[in-house]
């Protein structure tokens, strides 16, 4: 009988005032229908919150680690990742829940050994509601599966922050997050998921990423996290700091960025001539704001990089 594999979660934190929100993470890892073998909080340069943890979450099953080296999220993943004991890593974020049969649904794909990372759903939450002008195609600057996505099952190039996981196993292999590229603190920077997932295809070229849908998590969109003029500043740090990343991708793959080609295909011959033509003027100008600002953000890290 093959032994059934074990499961590390790990949710990077670092700030306080989402201490309600991590209890309310950690609540719902605690009533899944996998049990994980343990879950850590990868905390980055906040002792403060650690000390908050210890009375509040931990137990035997929940451990903190504390990530004193590089600032930002990409390092704080990889104090996580070098912490855990099982077969496969599992990511959370400490503003997110999991459905009860997420990790069930999430570990499923791996009896399969030729998969090697699987990521599932993540459906935008918002606190007061999803504001009119902001369209379903820009999930992704919030952190969601965005519309536009494959609805299905699939094959895929990345997976995203909130609801990713790997075999541990890959790391020795490939390497960790890059800390260059990863977020830093509230600020949006991005890249590392990216670098990453493409390094580890172009490591194993006959092994699969999957999107799984059913596995599902909810993640929380605060008031205020998003407005016009945050749209434009996310929008062109993504493109920024996609950017840095070009070099090193291309040193991976011909064609580091066809997946943004495809999506911005589908941006400008489908979705803003849709809501044109639905009346739906500010989300067709928020998808072609957040077009030109990403475009500009990536010139702007070029010419940086030349």
């Amino acid at each position: 009988m093959t032994t059934p594999l074990s499961v590390s979660v790990i949710i990077p934190a670092h700030s306080c005032e989402r201490l309600v929100d991590l209890k309310k993470t950690v609540a719902s890892l605690r009533s899944q229908s996998r049990v994980p073998r343990e879950v850590t909080i990868a905390i980055d340069h906040n002792e403060a919150l650690l000390d908050m943890l210890t009375p509040v979450l931990l137990d035997g099953t929940i451990k903190a680690v504390l990530n004193a080296g590089t600032l930002g999220g990409a390092e704080t993943r990889n104090v996580g990742i070098k912490s855990a004991s099982g077969d496969i890593v599992v990511f959370i974020d400490d503003d997110a829940w999991a459905a009860e049969d997420w990790l069930e649904h999430l570990v499923a794909p791996y009896e399969d050994p030729s998969v090697i990372a699987v990521g599932g759903k993540t459906i935008s939450t918002w606190d007061g509601g999803r504001p009119r002008w902001f369209p379903e195609e820009l999930d992704w600057l919030v952190g969601g599966t965005w519309k536009g996505h494959p609805e299905g099952p699939c094959e895929v190039r990345n997976l995203i922050g909130p609801n990713m996981s790997f075999r541990r196993e890959v790391c020795d292999q490939v390497g960790y997050m890059r800390p260059e590229l990863g977020a830093l603190g509230s600020s949006f920077r991005a890249g590392d998921e990216t670098e990453f997932y493409i390094r580890l295809k172009h490591h194993y070229p006959n092994h699969k990423i999957l999107y799984e849908p059913t596995a599902l998590v909810y993640h929380r969109v605060y008031r205020g996290k998003i407005t016009p003029t945050k749209l434009c500043l996310r929008s062109y740090s993504l493109g920024y700091y996609k950017s840095r990343a070009t070099e090193i991708l291309r040193k991976s793959t011909s064609a580091p960025f066809s997946t943004e080609r495809s999506f911005l295909s589908y941006l400008l011959l489908g979705a803003i001539p849709a809501k044109l033509r639905r009346g739906e003027l500010f989300p067709a100008l928020a998808i072609a704001a957040s077009i030109l600002s990403c475009g500009l953000g990536y010139v702007r890290g070029k010419a940086g990089n030349d």
